[in-house]
């Protein structure tokens, strides 16, 4: 499409929304704005004035969003806009806190004598890249080699596991929510499989789970953002493993909360709050057994891990989860490392690359 084109179609769903709502005398007096001359891109230009002519509601966002993909625009604000879903651009990462990320982590490994593995988790663009309009012409970060990268500096003192592989492999299936950055349950289950087998343990079989629909009317923060109308609504599953044994989560806060259900807020609009009652940074959950715990895990993560933590319940009797992010110091200090089996350190990319949560593990 030549920019005439664009420009001529742009105009003219403008003044269709001018006659349908009634504004076409306001919004000529800002018209001028439009066409001046300047260093200002055209489509940037027209989302001004949108917005300076008329309510900040859905309807509108939705409209500026369409005016920008007929003007030939296939990202905004670090945001891709595919044929039905939303994928949020991922920054190259910071280079001076991936390493002290990295050191610190290594400093734990080497003070540890428990077993210490680590799993970084993909960002939907790295993952779906097939999604993305003109994918062939957009420079992605490549997140594909930045875990490795990380795999190759924890130099066998960490165990790397990867979950970029079990994603990648299932990339056509409905593993990553349209309107929402994170995993799906199905995808936490992909990655679930990969993680249980190099911490020697089994992964049942997914024909073992009975699948449960919460929702199928969510929208995530990316459509928060970009209510664009083409995108359908989300639907939240939660997979019931059959003969599912009984395991209490326990939330260690002020406000102690005690559940008997791996999924307690099943009616919460957000997956994260649904998995284990939300992430309030301090989480034990313990299977119901008649001995001492067999099996016990210690994983440090962020909220990409919500969705894989009931599923690994099935294999441990006890697992402990730690956000740094959200614990004191003196929090991490109390944590008793050597009482744990194994450790697992388990973040997405966007944690990993541009934080420095994994980092505050010195602390412990």
């Amino acid at each position: 499409m030549t920019m005439y084109k664009r420009i001529t179609a742009i105009l003219f769903m403008a003044l269709i929304m001018f006659l349908t709502t009634g504004t076409l005398g306001k919004g000529l007096l800002s018209f001028q704005t439009l066409s001046d001359s300047t260093n200002v891109p055209f489509h940037e230009r027209f989302e001004n004035f949108i917005s300076s002519n008329f309510p900040f509601s859905d309807r509108f966002k939705s409209f500026a969003i369409r005016i920008k993909r007929v003007g030939g625009t296939s990202m905004q604000k670090g945001v891709f806009i595919g044929d039905d879903i939303l994928l949020e651009n991922t920054s190259p990462p910071a280079d001076l806190l991936v390493k002290r990320n990295v050191e610190k982590m290594l400093e734990f490994a080497n003070d540890s004598a428990v077993p210490v593995y680590a799993m970084i988790i993909p960002e939907k663009c790295a993952v779906k890249q097939q999604e993305i309009p003109n994918a062939e012409y957009v420079q992605l970060f490549n997140q594909k080699d930045f875990i490795e990268q990380v795999g190759d500096a924890f130099s066998g003192k960490i165990s790397m596991v990867d979950a970029y592989f079990p994603l990648f492999l299932n990339q056509d299936k409905y593993i990553y929510y349209r309107t929402d950055p994170r995993l799906t349950s199905l995808g936490a289950y992909y990655v679930y499989q990969t993680l249980a087998s190099r911490l020697n343990v089994r992964a049942p079989d997914i024909t073992r789970y009975t699948i449960q629909h919460t929702s199928h009317d969510f929208y995530g923060e990316t459509y928060d953002r970009f209510p664009l109308s083409d995108v359908e609504p989300d639907v939240i599953s939660l997979y019931h493993l059959r003969s599912e044994r009984s395991v209490k989560v326990k939330h260690n806060t002020p406000e102690e909360q005690i559940y008997d259900t791996l999924y307690p807020n099943k009616e919460n609009a957000n997956p994260i709050d649904v998995y284990l009652g939300g992430n309030s940074g301090d989480i034990e959950l313990r299977a119901n057994v008649n001995s001492a715990p067999n099996r016990t895990l210690l994983v440090f993560g962020d909220d990409s891990m919500m969705p894989i933590l009931p599923f690994l319940s099935a294999n441990f009797d006890e697992i402990r989860f730690i956000d740094l992010s959200k614990v004191d110091e003196s929090d991490i200090f109390s944590v008793d490392v050597f009482y744990y089996d194994q450790v697992l350190f388990a973040y997405s990319v966007e944690t990993f690359a541009h934080t420095s949560v994994p980092s505050r593990i010195e602390f412990s």
